[in-house]
């Protein structure tokens, strides 16, 4: 509409004829100005595209795998794929010439040792230019192998609940399960009690793993079976107002501490055993009397009776006396008949 103003102008007012031609000469350079935009964008868009399939500056293949040392009898897995991948092109990766499918690689381990791999990616772009990237790694296969931990290295006590620990590298304690031969065997929170059955019989102690849904025996330990270690006797100390005043061992003793025994207590001086409980089934203090005769006063549990009280009453600054055939029965169910213990009283 602008252009037949312009041409009626010119028709009618000659002096308008250099304002038409000044906009007609702006109009086809705004024209050729808009063509060179559009192939500046074309030609920019070409050349992302080409430098998009084209440039594979700092582009290399990388492999992920979560464990680079495996357990025999498990398997090896990875994903390879290269770190910068272009919509445009085709990617296949081949593992010691085989091509694998979606870049995930599995092996099993049947051998130990350490396995290396190797292959590449072919990159494919649109124009049918292949490119290739090589790759190598490797992994190291182990065997299997748990650690169990107990109070002994390879003893386990008779009676006892033993508490005891497995472990097993890569996997998780909520894969693991253990069985015992000759033992009573109960899971725990944190592991398990084996309380052995018969002294002298070993006990096998068999971990396994739960694999990729499969229960895989990992290893065996055999451990040699005892009886508990022996307990200590000693006399328990209250004072008067009923707390712990210590421990009479033997040798020489104060009478007046004397006074204040309460009862016979065993214990194994093994920290280990510390919380290890028995019961007293009986003991004997023997005296001698003016005649030298022995005057023996026997309690069936662990207290000390009134006549032993009385006793200890009227025992003489000097004069020695013994707590003897001391009986302790512990968690294994065996009797104890315990060393005695020689007491010679004191101011």
């Amino acid at each position: 509409m602008k252009k037949i103003i312009y041409c009626l102008a010119v028709a009618l007012f000659p002096c308008s004829l250099w304002a038409m031609v000044d906009y007609v000469v702006e109009d086809i350079v705004e024209n050729d100005r808009a063509t060179d935009l559009i192939k500046l964008s074309t030609l920019g868009e070409s050349s992302e595209k080409k430098n998009a399939e084209t440039d594979h500056t700092n582009n290399q293949p990388i492999v992920n795998t979560q464990n680079t040392v495996i357990m025999r009898g498990m398997s090896y897995e990875a994903d390879i794929m290269m770190l910068h991948q272009v919509p445009t092109c085709k990617y296949q990766i081949f593992v010691n010439g085989k091509e694998i499918a979606d870049g995930k690689y599995k092996q099993s381990c049947s051998s130990v040792g350490v396995f290396k791999y190797s292959g590449y990616v072919l990159e494919t772009d649109s124009q049918g230019k292949s490119v290739q990237y090589p790759f190598s790694f490797e992994y190291a296969v182990i065997e299997p192998v748990a650690a169990i931990d107990v109070v002994s290295n390879d003893v386990l006590y008779c009676g006892y609940k033993n508490e005891v620990e497995i472990s097993v590298p890569g996997i998780p304690a909520s894969a693991l399960a253990m069985s015992v031969s000759n033992a009573i065997v109960v899971k725990t929170g944190t592991g398990y009690l084996i309380r052995p059955v018969m002294v002298g019989a070993p006990c096998v102690v068999a971990v396994s793993a739960n694999i990729d849904g499969e229960m895989r025996h990992i290893m065996k330990k055999t451990f040699r079976t005892k009886i508990l270690p022996r307990p200590d006797v000693f006399l328990d100390v209250v004072s008067d107002n009923g707390t712990s005043n210590g421990q009479i061992k033997g040798g020489e003793v104060k009478k007046d501490r004397l006074l204040n025994v309460k009862r016979v207590s065993v214990l194994i001086s093994d920290a280990d055993f510390a919380s290890v409980k028995y019961e007293i089934t009986g003991f004997k203090m023997k005296f001698f009397n003016k005649k030298g005769e022995i005057d023996i006063l026997r309690s069936d549990n662990e207290e000390i009776t009134p006549q032993m009280v009385e006793r200890l009453k009227n025992v003489k600054v000097g004069e020695t006396f013994y707590v003897t055939d001391v009986e302790a029965k512990g968690p294994d169910r065996v009797k104890h008949k315990l060393p005695p213990m020689e007491i010679m009283v004191k101011e």
